[in-house]
């Protein structure tokens, strides 16, 4: 996390976090209008929103230090870390104990020469991970180890693995054939071409994908940047969920998409000119949707910002630099704390940031969505 960042950060002792929601009909195939230029936000208290909250200090060792998380994904008791700026994967168990480094090492059989993009393989229980340079596609299991590789015919800039084992491929502006052309479609488990669902004419401009494909297995969400479309995936069935009603600079000035599984949240300015940003949560599969302003964090001390990242549809990944052990005990040391913080998780934040050393790992804040 860049140091700026962090002052900005710590700043935030109140998040957002309002809300006008909608139910859809769950699994249903109707295609849900969104709508972004007409929302009316409500103030919330994180006790609204989450039931509780754990703090897991990441192991700290010469090989697990991270440094900007990216993304993270959760499966056999694992979760699976992005660190985008050192471009390796970290492993790390659900008490935070260190498992496993995954880092690019050169373009020999079973290396990576990049790491472009990472899924969850339920089928084979295994780690898939894209390599755009060397185009191929090499499998980890969950203690990090290399199990086999498969080259692929295809450039593209995410990815995400269905219960069946296949495919589902975003390349927005990537055109690898005439026939394929650019978008979203599946490949098989061994890497050959099946069928497009989405596409897209990017011709003359390009929008850095952030995250907009996001789950695995059963539930699989793509957010594309270039259209007013949600995709769910399903049981290897595609159905566009909903569209996207947004104010004209919306897509010119998206700064995040980012979820996992049936969770996703956006943050957009209405107006390229305005300072003020907006940010809509949204549960893909029941449709209710969350338009955020600011809410109050009564929970415990430290300020988070919300969303962030999630490791399913039940839980909330929050994670915060301890370099910041100093900016932390002040806020926690504070005499005019609201008295309705909940004074058994403020007293298991206090010991576990007082344990902490400049030099520890990031601190893992496990929130479990009501």
């Amino acid at each position: 996390m860049h140091k700026s960042h962090i002052k900005v950060f710590l700043l935030m002792l109140s998040i957002i976090f309002s809300a006008c929601h909608r139910e859809a009909e769950n699994g249903s195939n109707k295609n849900t209008i969104i709508d972004l230029e007409n929302d009316s936000p409500k103030d919330y208290l994180v006790s609204d929103l989450f039931k509780s909250a754990e703090f897991i200090p990441l192991e700290t060792t010469n090989e697990s230090r991270l440094t900007e998380i990216n993304e993270v994904l959760f499966f056999d008791g694992i979760y699976v870390i992005l660190d985008i700026r050192q471009k390796c994967l970290f492993g790390f168990d659900k008490n935070g104990r260190f498992r496993f480094k995954i880092f690019p090492k050169g373009k020999g059989p079973l290396e990576l020469n990049n790491i472009t993009d990472y899924t969850i393989n339920k089928k084979n229980k295994s780690i898939d991970i894209y390599d755009f340079s060397q185009r191929k596609i090499v499998s980890f299991d969950m203690l990090g180890n290399p199990l086999h590789e498969k080259k692929i015919d295809f450039f593209f800039r995410e990815f995400a693995c269905t219960s069946k084992g296949d495919y589902i491929i975003y390349a927005p502006d990537l055109v690898n054939s005439e026939s394929v052309g650019s978008g979203a479609f599946v490949i098989d488990s061994l890497g050959k071409f099946e069928r497009s669902f989405l596409k897209i004419d990017a011709k003359g401009k390009y929008i850095q994908p952030i995250n907009c494909l996001s789950g695995y297995g059963d539930s699989i969400i793509l957010v594309s940047n270039y259209t007013k479309d949600i995709f769910i995936i399903n049981n290897d069935k595609i159905n566009k969920r909903f569209t996207v009603n947004y104010p004209n600079d919306w897509m010119q000035s998206l700064m995040l998409s980012n979820g996992s599984g049936s969770l996703l949240n956006f943050v957009y300015l209405k107006k390229l000119d305005d300072p003020k940003s907006f940010s809509v949560f949204l549960n893909a599969i029941t449709g209710r949707e969350y338009h955020l302003n600011f809410i109050l964090n009564d929970l415990f001390a430290l300020p988070i910002t919300i969303p962030h990242l999630f490791k399913d549809s039940q839980t909330l990944l929050v994670f915060l630099n301890a370099e910041q052990k100093n900016d932390f005990q002040k806020i926690l040391s504070q005499k005019n704390l609201p008295p309705d913080f909940n004074k058994k998780l403020l007293n298991q934040l206090k010991l576990t940031v007082d344990k902490m050393e400049p030099s520890d790992n990031y601190l893992m804040i496990k929130l479990d969505v009501r």
